[in-house]
């Protein structure tokens, strides 16, 4: 006979209420997702014993089939044993038994204390001498009884045959602004971004993203930042399809507030379901909020166990503060915008006002991510996934997907995260342009393309757009990024945005006066001509036009200090002294790699110095930046494939240990073609070829040397324009004079030398280019 579980259950400082589904520690209530509840509440029934696997397959997941089941359960136990504050190696209250289950191993476990019984309202009347009035009072209320069941019986048979659920999970649903009718501006935005938090938690909901609705506004000719009013959210609902569209109000009542949430149907225009409620202070609207959000949320068709299972209330998860909320609804929109600085400062705000403030500190990693500020970006995401038990189950989900790629910089464990992400909330659109990065940074192009393609159609801006020319520019596929390209302009996204992209196809295309026009035309806005500079720097090198390209290097590290951007200034000089030691100006390349380390030790600058300190001869530096790489980024898939098997690499072809510098850079060869710049524009992608082909250069090793050459030259996008991409001609004409075939060589040599024909006449590659050119003749 099983033994009876008690509704509440202590084990140590814990109390797990099995009813609530609520978890506390010393009276204080702890976040508990809902999957984290039932595998606890699975392990707390059965303590000391096993609890298999598939038991937690069949228990969490009965009805549904999930693919990924291993990586959902890690996750589940992961977010379960942050929340008490255990470990995987170090248990105190679940075990692992790897590859079967988990056990609890938490002690004194036993019944929490009961509740004080509550006296009756009125009592029944006690039995007199013969029992007759309280047989008689039982037999009356017995009977009023029955017919109050039956009668509720009845009502709720009749309700529920003719109940219409008022929305599907494949409905798509337009989220409309609040109309503010109190003097306080601070409800303005930010109860909308509240709302939307609440009921993102559910999958049941498919939002209309938030780039479909700016779009749908232009065609309709309002701008992005009109209020998105009833009659507007309808008319964007019926161009787009969409089922309904959840608006709300807040009044002034006195000095209480009137808080108030509907749906209307889009095409008829009825009312499908209201709630009001009335609020005491501002200090109760967030709670208030959670409340309406979850009764909206069961009248408009999602089920009872779902609510129960997405269900974390928004100021215990995210704020309690409404003024941090408005910051960071101000944030979110600066990001959409892409309006990066006002975007950081509105998040440091929303911080400032509540310092445990998990989401804000993760859009501020993203705002400096999206800078190339990728030290302050690992800074803010990792302090968000220490506080990510304060978001919602789906915003901490996306915190450990980006701590993972971001912060650890783990692509692989990064894929794993984001596709759980696409499984759980398949709504979301970000874990498409997240993958989309990873495949790029492996060199997928073609799945990354894909991605991107994904992400645009769920929320299309000048971003997408800008990511999918890039993927098609890394295939070659010319054409078809040229009508990527012209179709955002039929979008009327932001062209500043893009001309990095429109400059990379005229390059391609040898249209020197598009690209002038490109620089013309970014010349007019501070940030476009910030992140052209680097880009005309690289043109100038490819050509061998050094001079020009430092004069070019230097106003980009001045334009991005005047920003503020210290680590993309850091980057830029890294690059140029990796252009420095490739064309033989060690010193040059020394200094400049000195420079960039004196403003910022972020991955790629560590990257890119190192291995310009060993083409240079200062092992020793170089050495120190494999190490710091090694022992920063033990996880960084990046760092420890790419960048620092390219410095050991580097500096063993330095020492005359070109063979053990093969060996080094083996490990690279699944990444060879990726897009290892790692964030930042240092040329870095396709080092691990070009330095593998140097190495078989020096063991005189000519046809596997200009195997890896031709790698380079058979993928241009990868590193065009820049000095790799140059470089590799003379590097294959040098392999084919190894093989005895002077005539492929004097060919590479001529088209090196034409490429280079208004190069500076005193770089040292060149004079030997000329003195090796000038043997074959």
């Amino acid at each position: 006979m099983p033994v009876p579980v008690p509704p509440r259950i202590r084990f140590r400082e814990f109390e797990l209420d099995l009813k609530s589904g609520e978890l506390h520690k010393e009276g204080r209530k702890v976040a508990l997702p809902p999957k984290a509840f039932e595998v606890l509440r699975a392990l707390v029934e059965r303590p000391g014993e096993v609890v298999t696997r598939e038991e937690l397959r069949t228990h969490l997941w009965a009805n549904d089939t999930f693919v990924e089941f291993d990586d959902n359960l890690n996750h589940v136990v992961k977010k379960l044993r942050n929340s008490l504050g255990d470990s995987a190696e170090n248990p105190q209250y679940i075990e692992t038994l790897p590859r079967l289950g988990y056990r609890f191993i938490g002690t004194d476990i036993g019944p929490a204390p009961k509740m004080s019984p509550v006296a009756p309202a009125t009592a029944l009347p006690t039995e007199n001498r013969n029992g007759a009035k309280t047989r008689a009072s039982s037999v009356w209320l017995g009977i009023s009884l029955a017919a109050v069941v039956l009668l509720g019986v009845l009502i709720f048979v009749s309700v529920h045959q003719n109940r219409v659920q008022a929305l599907s999970e494949k409905d798509v649903v337009v989220l409309a602004d609040f109309a503010n009718q109190t003097p306080d501006p601070i409800f303005t935005g930010t109860l909308r971004r509240g709302l939307l938090i609440e009921m993102a938690q559910s999958p049941f909901f498919n939002f209309l993203p938030a780039g479909k609705v700016n779009e749908t506004l232009h065609l309709m000719g309002h701008n992005a930042q009109d209020s998105l009013n009833d009659d507007l959210a309808r008319q964007v609902c019926q161009r787009n399809g969409a089922k309904a569209f959840i608006g709300g109000s807040i009044a002034s009542l006195g000095s209480q507030y009137v808080l108030s949430l509907k749906a209307v149907n889009c095409s008829t225009g009825d009312v499908l379901v209201q709630s009001q409620t009335q609020v005491a202070k501002k200090e109760d609207i967030i709670r208030a909020l959670s409340g309406q959000a979850n009764l909206l949320r069961s009248k408009l068709g999602e089920s009872l166990a779902s609510i129960q299972k997405f269900d974390i209330a928004l100021d215990q998860a995210t704020t309690p503060s409404l003024g941090a909320l408005q910051a960071y609804t101000f944030g979110v929109r600066e990001t959409e915008r892409i309006e990066m600085p006002s975007a950081i400062a509105s998040f440091k705000r929303a911080i400032e006002l509540d310092p445990d403030f998990a989401m804000a500190y993760a859009g501020l990693g993203a705002a400096y991510g999206n800078l190339e500020q990728t030290g302050l970006m690992e800074e803010n995401t990792a302090k968000a996934y220490s506080l990510r038990t304060r978001a919602t189950e789906a915003e901490g989900l996306r915190i450990e997907a980006s701590y993972e790629k971001n912060a650890l910089g783990d692509r692989y464990k990064g894929i794993e995260v984001y596709s759980l992400v696409k499984n759980l909330y398949r709504q979301e659109a970000y874990p498409y342009n997240q993958m989309g990065a990873i495949y790029r940074d492996l060199g997928q192009y073609e799945k990354a393309l894909l991605e991107d393609q994904e992400y645009d159609r769920r929320r299309p801006s000048a971003m997408s757009v800008g990511n999918i020319v890039c993927d098609l520019l890394l295939l070659g596929r010319l054409d078809d990024a040229q009508r990527m390209l012209a179709e955002g302009e039929t979008r009327h996204l932001d062209r500043a945005l893009l001309l990095s992209n429109y400059y990379a196809l005229a390059f391609f295309q040898h249209d020197f006066r598009q690209m002038e026009k490109m620089v013309e035309e970014a010349s007019r806005d501070p940030e476009a001509e910030r992140l052209l500079l680097p880009f005309q720097a690289d043109t100038e090198a490819y050509y061998g036009r050094l001079r020009h390209s430092r004069d070019f290097r230097q106003q980009a590290v001045e334009a991005c200090l005047r920003q503020g951007l210290v680590e993309t200034a850091a980057a830029n000089y890294a690059a140029a002294a990796l252009q420095e030691a490739d064309v033989g100006d060690f010193r040059a390349a020394k200094n400049l790699a000195d420079e960039s380390l004196k403003l910022a030790r972020t991955r790629g600058v560590l990257a890119a110095a190192g291995i310009a300190y060993a083409r240079s001869g200062a092992i020793q530096q170089a050495q120190e930046m494999s190490d710091e790489l090694g022992r920063r980024y033990p996880s960084h898939t990046l760092a420890q494939l790419a960048w620092i098997p390219s410095i050991r690499a580097s500096i063993d072809n330095v020492q005359g240990e070109a063979a053990r510098g093969i060996d080094e850079l083996h490990k690279a060869m699944p990444i060879d073609l990726g897009n290892t710049d790692g964030m930042m524009s240092t040329g870095l992608t396709l080092r691990t070829v070009y330095t593998r082909g140097l190495a078989y250069l020096r063991l005189h090793r000519g046809v596997e040397a200009a195997a890896e050459f031709r790698k380079i030259l058979d993928h241009p996008g990868l590193v065009a324009p820049n000095t790799v991409a140059a470089l590799a001609h003379l590097a294959l004409a040098r392999a084919d004079v190894l093989q005895g075939d002077n005539v492929k060589a004097r060919a590479e040599y001529e088209q090196f030398l034409n490429l280079w024909k208004d190069a500076d006449s005193d770089i040292p590659v060149l004079l030997q280019a000329k003195a090796e050119y000038a043997e074959l003749q």
